[in-house]
């Protein structure tokens, strides 16, 4: 039997900045997770890899497929902009509600450094 999972240390202001770094520069959601917001952040994950992916789709199917079809005098397909519109409107989401969420937890980081009591000189 697993011993129960202890709850994570508070959060520093240096840590905080770093998750929202995080979630702006390299994956929405995956700052909001170290953040200490699991659900909500798993739920950001889910909606930016879901935009990545339709973006990615959208990107094969209409620019490689297409320029394969057309070098070998075929018809083109019909352009997927339904698929590349929605993974950037899913995409655009996620990275704004991260930034929400990543503003929310410098701030409560913040919040609490200031709550702390002043460190006693040991000299």
């Amino acid at each position: 039997m697993k011993p129960p999972r202890l709850p994570p240390p508070p959060l520093t202001e240096s840590r905080a900045w770093y998750c929202l770094i995080i979630n702006q520069v390299a994956t929405p959601g995956l700052g909001t997770i170290w953040g200490g917001r699991r659900k909500l952040g798993r739920v950001q994950l889910a909606l930016a890899l879901v935009g990545f992916c339709l973006l990615v789709f959208w990107m094969w199917r209409d620019l490689y497929q297409s320029s394969l079809r057309e070098a070998l005098g075929e018809p083109p397909l019909p352009p997927a902009t339904a698929a590349g519109n929605w993974g950037a409107l899913c995409f655009a989401l996620a990275w704004a509600w991260a930034w929400f969420s990543s503003v929310r937890i410098v701030r409560e980081a913040q919040r609490r450094e200031r709550a702390k009591p002043p460190r006693l000189g040991t000299g």
